[in-house]
């Protein structure tokens, strides 16, 4: 499974801020993957578009941290609206619920995005490291490593070589 992680946010290009998030995402789907792609672009529709594009074209399961609450450059959900993907609106809600009952009920303000094309998905988390955590190890993880790692891998052969 080949993972990308982009990370939405104004401060962290210029280098006001530290990215957290984005190394918290790879620490726990990093292992499972045979390739990890990370960008970073500023709060911009067109920004995060093109780089979603470029990205999704590259990777089995695209996620994106931050961008997602109520602040007024908080772009990421406008942007992928502009896609016209399937919105995978239960793996939203159980993120969402993940985050509440992991950070408290201000989680709640921010809003998941889960898009799938083409047997692909992009996934678009705030940026609170907690909640990003929370939901990536208590949801996508799960969800992800049953749809999409086992789909690229031989578990026959995984099975052989368990017995050797």
């Amino acid at each position: 499974m080949r993972l990308g992680i982009l990370t939405i946010s104004d401060s962290v290009p210029v280098g006001k801020r530290e990215d957290l998030s984005g190394p918290k995402i790879k620490e726990i789907l990093g292992p499972f993957c045979s390739e990890v792609m990370y960008k970073v672009c500023t709060d911009d529709i067109e920004e995060i578009v093109t780089n979603v594009e470029e990205l999704k074209a590259k990777v089995d399961l695209l996620v994106t941290n931050g961008g997602t609450g109520l602040m007024p450059r908080d772009n990421t959900v406008e942007a992928l609206a502009s896609l016209s993907h399937q919105r995978i609106e239960p793996l939203e809600r159980a993120i969402s619920a993940a985050m509440v009952l992991a950070c408290g009920p201000l989680a709640a303000l921010a809003t998941p995005v889960v898009l799938r094309y083409n047997n692909k998905y992009i996934v678009a988390l705030p940026g609170k490291t907690e909640e990003v955590a929370a939901a990536v190890e208590t949801v996508i993880k799960p969800y992800f490593l049953h749809h999409i790692f086992f789909e690229h891998v031989d578990i026959k052969e995984i099975a052989r070589e368990y017995k050797e």
